[in-house]
């Protein structure tokens, strides 16, 4: 039972962990490195808005705290337990 639960919260940690280098560093670094690259997108309202690379970084940046949150609950079966009884 308890090697059990130390490999859940092991695989816990290494998610939590990890998180915040897929969300945060990852597009962080591509703002230092891509920041004046556009695309253009073509809307029926406008046309050719430009849409910077670091936009969408900050896009994932700024969902950290979520992303965070749902891993906590997702991958610890107490908190995902008593989120689904809620």
């Amino acid at each position: 039972r308890t090697s059990e639960m130390h490999r859940i919260l092991i695989r816990s940690l290494v998610v939590q962990a990890l998180l915040p280098v897929a969300i945060v560093i990852i597009p962080f670094g591509s703002i230092l490195a891509l920041t004046s690259v556009q695309f253009n997108i073509s809307l029926n309202i406008y046309d050719n808005i430009p849409i910077y690379l670091a936009d969408i970084a900050l896009l994932c940046i700024s969902f950290h705290s979520s992303a965070h949150c749902a891993a906590l609950i997702l991958t610890t079966p107490v908190f995902r337990k008593t989120f689904i009884e809620v």
